[in-house]
């Protein structure tokens, strides 16, 4: 059986939830398109004109260049998309050769689907300018967090700051010593 791992959170993917893609989902429209990393806009357009549904997660990044700091719009899971290809015999064969495509995931006939449920929970999540947000505002310097998931799941530590838009800085104790640790904040909880 054909299994792939994608967390739901991006870049994140060691220490974020997982959510299995099998084929058990076959009831799913949606199949997963692994696309040239930067170029998910180009494989959009190429499998729209073929007359298929897609949907590209985005996120809002924050790029500085000579002192100027905007945001611009990013893949929410680098390299890939989602079709909704439906049932239709021979749909993943096509969004397979489309421009921009460098595999259906689960093979050419798309037997692993990612399920519908999936794409309801990242729909949910943008804003009104169709952006996926994950901050850290939830926390506060100083706060005492839990570690959540990952290889150092119910590990306790201090939240010192957010890095950037998607990353948390915790500091760690460990052999007496505090150490600074980046981590997604999705992996985080308020330890109570």
């Amino acid at each position: 059986m054909n299994q792939v791992f994608l967390s739901a959170e991006p870049h994140c993917a060691r220490v974020g939830r997982q959510t299995v893609l099998s084929s058990s989902s076959a009831r799913s429209p949606w199949l997963c398109a692994h696309a040239v990393v930067g170029r998910e806009e180009y494989a959009q357009q190429n499998i729209e004109a073929l007359g298929y549904e897609t949907y590209l997660p985005r996120h809002g990044k924050v790029v500085s260049h000579a002192r100027r700091r905007r945001v611009v719009r990013r893949a929410f899971f680098p390299g890939y998309l989602f079709v909704a290809a439906g049932h239709t015999p021979g749909a993943a064969a096509a969004v397979n050769r489309s421009h921009g495509v460098l595999a259906v995931v689960g093979g050419p006939r798309g037997d692993t689907r990612v399920p519908e449920r999936l794409i309801g929970e990242l729909r949910a999540r943008e804003n009104k300018a169709g952006l996926i947000a994950i901050s850290a505002d939830r926390f506060r310097s100083g706060q005492k967090v839990q570690i959540a998931t990952g290889p150092l799941t119910g590990v306790t530590a201090m939240f010192a700051e957010a890095s950037d838009d998607r990353r948390a800085v915790i500091l760690i104790e460990l052999l007496g010593k505090s150490h600074r640790v980046s981590v997604c904040p999705s992996a985080l909880d308020i330890f109570i």
